[in-house]
């Protein structure tokens, strides 16, 4: 018991802590503006957009048509207004209350790994790797949907997780029905995360049934691969030019803008070929992990390229950690199931992104969405060296 409460009480310090910094780093950004000099000023555009059009709703009534908004941008606008009626409007409010959004993912973090692993070191050292990482406290506070995005979608696989290892029907419905929710919201802000879950549940589901069940699922699953590559064959191909074909229009709008960003990422980059589609991918998840890095990009001076790029050396050391803390986890029987739909998400979000990113700046922010996810199998690498090291050195 006296265990259970040292850890809640370091969890709500935590909490408290990691609300204080992005909230000291919102105040610093609205009433100093740190970031001139640092940050471009359409680095900011989408927020002072989402203020204005919640300002409409808030004046005019929340039924009011508003033009020139993709349907995602509309629900966090919504949501901006109905918060505005709720307490006064205002940029600063929302900046408050996605730092504390944010901040309130150090208690999913934890509990997912805790979940996974039944232990409560692996879930406290994410859950403060997530709570001290730079530019996650920076864009954790700013006035964007990805804070939002980033609580119900990791409060979804929190859910599915726990739906999973729960004992009685009862409360797997009821874990089952919290992550049918939860993903519903993320969903509506982000679209794109209706491909991760199914992706990743399919995919981890049907791993972890070859594994458990290897001779006659591994049979099943493998005809079923054969029937679906068969049937997707003849429409694969246009399938793949229609994604380039988006991929290439929307980079060469993005570059063409007035108030275009200058790390744009391959805007001229157009191929149908599967092979060529393959390699690229692979230079898109290098670039949308790591860059900008130091030697590999061009600094040119610009003080937000170098911030990144000295925190991508840190970054590219947590990979590394994350790697071996997911070979780790694959070793492990009970923690098996957890990580192979956390591991399955983080491949589909980060390959299909990585796809559709538009700059660096971009992939940067997305890091909020799934850091929390792989800052679980860091902390699960750290502490397995460093256990490995205490074992050699007694």
């Amino acid at each position: 018991m006296l265990k259970e409460k040292k850890i809640g009480v370091y969890l709500l310090l935590l909490f408290l802590f990691a609300f204080w910094l992005r909230l000291v780093m919102a105040s610093l950004v609205f009433f100093w503006a740190i970031p001139k000099g640092v940050f471009p000023d359409y680095y900011f555009s989408d927020s002072f957009h989402f203020h204005r059009k919640a300002l409409i709703l808030y004046q005019q009534g929340m039924d009011t048509a508003i033009t020139n908004v993709s349907s995602p941008h509309l629900w966090y606008i919504r949501l901006t207004a109905l918060l505005y009626r709720l307490f006064f409007p205002s940029y600063f409010l929302m900046m408050g209350i996605n730092s504390l959004v944010s901040a309130s993912l150090v208690f999913v973090i934890f509990y997912l790994a805790k979940q996974i692993f039944q232990k409560e070191k692996v879930g406290l050292l994410a859950a403060s790797l997530y709570a001290f990482y730079p530019s996650l406290i920076f864009h954790g506070s700013s006035h964007m949907r990805d804070p939002w995005i980033a609580l119900f979608s990791v409060s979804a696989l929190f859910c599915l997780v726990s739906a999973y290892y729960a004992q009685g029907r009862g409360k797997k419905f009821f874990y089952f029905l919290l992550f049918l929710l939860f993903a519903k919201v993320a969903i509506l802000l982000r679209p794109h995360l209706w491909y991760f879950f199914v992706l990743g549940i399919f995919g981890g589901g049907a791993l972890l049934l070859w594994i458990r069940y290897p001779r006659v699922v591994s049979a099943v699953y493998f005809v079923l691969l054969v029937l679906l590559v068969f049937v997707a064959a003849e429409h694969m191909q246009k399938a793949v030019k229609k994604i380039v074909e988006r991929r290439y229009s929307f980079m060469w709008t993005q570059i063409n803008h007035p108030k275009s960003p200058k790390t744009v990422l391959f805007p001229k980059w157009k191929s149908y070929s599967f092979q060529d589609i393959l390699l690229m991918e692979g230079k898109l998840v290098f670039y949308f992990l790591l860059m900008p890095f130091p030697l590999l990009y061009p600094i040119e001076g610009r003080k937000a390229r170098l911030i990144a790029a000295t925190e991508h050396v840190f970054f590219a050391l947590f990979l590394v950690f994350a790697l071996y803390g997911v070979y780790k986890a694959f070793r492990e029987h009970d923690s098996l199931a957890g990580t192979l739909f956390v591991v399955g998400y983080l491949t589909a979000f980060i390959g299909i992104f990585a796809f559709f990113c538009p700059d660096l700046g971009s992939a940067v922010r997305y890091k909020l969405s799934y850091f929390p996810l792989l800052s679980i199998f860091v902390a699960k690498g750290m502490l397995e060296l460093w256990e490995k090291y205490a074992t050699s050195t007694s």
